[in-house]
């Protein structure tokens, strides 16, 4: 900031006007210069305001139409179909490449197509159930069955009929015995009472049996000496039960001197009369009996046996 002393020449003759420029003729019916940028004139005023054609059909909201309903649709065209990509505009030198942070920029990690398959097969899948009868799956048709093979089981496993345990309790003789042994054919026959007792405890109904047939050996030499079979009969369930069966016993042979025969002569033969009583004395027999159980509900044939030392012959 500078003072301009007024008594200075330079003064003067920036500032001297002659009469004619400060005369006020000048300021009237002057013509004003339209180039002049410090002069002052007034912008005559428009009689009427001339109308531009409006813009029609412009999706601008500042334009000035009125829409006509009747004109035909035109297409509209987007700006950002013609502009370029922002991945060629972002070259080094560039405004907005200038103005980014100085941190590089990673691009977004591009997944390959195995490890799509991947992130797709750890999404929780939701399985079809697939129905196959009655509007059921294979797991309740499964569950199903099992629960009824089970239901089956348990029934099964109480009412399945079980061999009972037999044992022998009493032998008696139905009849007299006879003997013959003064002909070409040497034979003794006899008929006897077996009491035997069947343990049914195991069983938790009660068991059927359309018979029991029963062999008797003789444990010696193995050879059979007698049968029998007994009537359709029930055996209680639980509880232990004596059944009687008759017992036909008959063997011959052509010599005196077959051991079986010479078994049975000695246990339930007549014996010679002698002078001592203790030469009258009886044998014991050893035999064993083969028991073949006919039972109500199954089809083959269970069989035991029962071998018993020391029989005594029974004579009346």
């Amino acid at each position: 900031m500078f003072w301009l002393d007024s008594d200075s020449s330079d003064f003067d003759i920036a500032h001297s006007r002659t009469a004619s420029d400060c005369s006020t003729s000048k300021l009237h019916n002057s013509t004003t210069d339209s180039n002049d940028p410090y002069s002052h004139y007034k912008q005559p005023k428009k009689k009427f305001i001339s109308k531009e054609p409006y813009r029609v059909n412009s999706y601008l909201p500042y334009s000035n139409h009125y829409r006509n309903p009747k004109q035909p649709f035109t297409s509209f065209t987007y700006i950002e179909d013609e502009l370029p990509r922002a991945s060629t505009t972002l070259g080094i030198g560039s405004l907005l490449y200038d103005n980014l942070p100085d941190h590089p920029i990673h691009p977004p990690p591009i997944h390959s197509v195995n490890d799509q398959k991947e992130m797709l097969s750890e999404l929780p899948k939701k399985k079809k159930q697939k129905h196959i009868c009655c509007g059921l799956g294979y797991r309740s048709i499964a569950l199903i069955t099992f629960l009824c093979l089970s239901v089956i089981a348990i029934i099964w496993y109480f009412v399945w009929p079980r061999v009972p345990g037999m044992s022998l309790s009493s032998a008696s003789d139905d009849t007299s015995i006879l003997v013959v042994t003064n002909s070409t054919i040497n034979s003794i026959t006899m008929q006897w009472n077996l009491t035997l007792t069947a343990d049914n405890t195991e069983n938790w109904v009660p068991t059927r049996f359309h018979s029991i047939d029963l062999v008797l050996y003789d444990h010696s030499t193995s050879v059979v000496f007698g049968n029998g079979s007994s009537k359709p009969f029930v055996l209680a369930a639980k509880k232990k039960s004596q059944i009687v069966i008759p017992v036909q016993l008959h063997y011959e042979t052509d010599t005196l001197d077959d051991a079986t025969f010479q078994d049975l002569y000695n246990t339930c033969g007549v014996q010679v009369s002698s002078s001592s009583p203790s030469d009258n004395t009886q044998d014991l027999l050893n035999v064993t009996i083969h028991v073949a159980y006919h039972m109500v509900g199954i089809s083959w044939t269970p069989t035991t046996s029962i071998n018993i030392q020391g029989l005594s012959c029974p004579t009346s």
